[in-house]
């Protein structure tokens, strides 16, 4: 498969160049995002050889960081509880800045009576989460 997409690259690149010389804009244009496309795929690939499962690895810093990059976002960011554990309150009426999934921490129950959970028993589940910035935030009185 990565052959194949490699022959792909390599026949954009050269038709990219033919269109070049001809001067045809539109077929550029056209060949340029496509072969944006097929790079994009083989990045892609990459990515999960390094990660065969398929399976997200970053850790949620990671993703949060990725996320504000994506956004445009410069500045602290944290979730409503985030903000409340260290003494801000979302200001009423904001939208969150960006929403992504991150890892969160579920418990493990035996049973539906169970109430007390043994440390170290639980599992691992993304969990689409709201990011307010500082800009929407007041500090708590």
């Amino acid at each position: 498969m990565e052959k194949m997409i490699e022959r792909k690259i390599e026949s954009l690149k050269e038709k990219i160049k033919q269109a070049k010389e001809e001067g045809t804009s539109y077929a550029l244009c056209y060949l340029e995002g496509n072969l944006q496309a097929w790079n994009d795929i083989q990045d892609l690939i990459e990515d999960l050889k390094h990660n065969q499962w398929g399976v997200n690895t970053m850790t949620n810093s990671e993703i949060i960081e990725k996320e504000k990059m994506f956004n445009g976002i410069d500045c602290e960011a944290h979730t409503y509880a985030g903000w409340l554990q260290i003494g801000y309150q979302v200001k009423k009426g904001e939208k969150a800045a960006f929403s992504t999934k991150i890892w969160n921490r579920g418990n493990k129950k035996e049973n539906d009576n169970e109430e007390v959970k043994q440390e170290g028993t639980g599992y691992y589940y993304m969990k689409l989460s709201h990011f307010f910035t500082i800009n929407q935030v007041e500090k708590i009185n």
